[in-house]
């Protein structure tokens, strides 16, 4: 951690950490991280989430060894990471828990597919609900994920969605698309 106004910066890990993929919370007072925090830190490919207060004190895992590809806050502070919580589990899915205190919970398990987070993390849109991006034979579609785990699609004729925004009020997505004859595009999706 560094003053804004600048001087000289304190470590809130160790360099063996590797840690990447850091986010504020929402009231500013602490930092959720990926890192390789744990004991077999160098042996195997895992990484954990990690809670650490900006004021420093010990770090706080989250979830145990897995393969985490990012963490965001939620507008309340709770913490949600995209990955997979189990190293030895072969064939999996990325997918997205919520890390609310004890065991990740997976939420929308019966998706089936790999989870891409968009820049910034999952597209909050009230009570809970995020939107978020799927890989789905072939094409990669944004999905509607609510906060106890129902999820559907939401309609678009395009056929891979690249990047998504969602307004304040949830109203609105807005998406980059590509395809094979059009290298990059910004669309409005369709009010569901």
């Amino acid at each position: 951690v560094m003053p804004a106004s600048g001087g000289d910066a304190e470590p809130l890990t160790l360099p063996t950490w590797r840690p990447s993929g850091l986010v504020f919370s929402p009231d500013g007072s602490s930092i959720a991280v990926l890192a390789q925090g744990h004991d077999r830190a160098g042996f195997d490919g895992g990484n954990q989430v990690w809670e650490i207060n900006v004021d420093g004190g010990e770090p706080t895992a989250l979830v145990g060894v897995g393969d985490w590809g990012s963490v965001a806050y939620r507008p309340d502070g709770v913490v949600y990471a995209a990955g997979v919580a189990d190293l030895d589990a072969r064939p999996t899915n990325t997918n997205l828990y919520r890390l609310d205190g004890g065991q990740p919970e997976m939420l929308a398990p019966a998706l089936d597919r790999d989870i891409v987070m968009p820049v910034g993390g999952p597209q909050w849109v009230g009570d809970g609900a995020c939107r978020v991006m799927a890989e789905d034979r072939g094409r990669q579609i944004v999905v509607h994920i609510a906060d106890d785990g129902s999820h559907h699609e939401v309609p678009s004729d395009q056929p891979y969605v690249t990047g998504i925004s969602v307004s304040a009020d949830g109203s609105m997505t807005i998406a980059t698309v590509t395809s094979p004859t059009n290298p990059g595009e910004l669309v409005r999706l369709a009010a569901e």
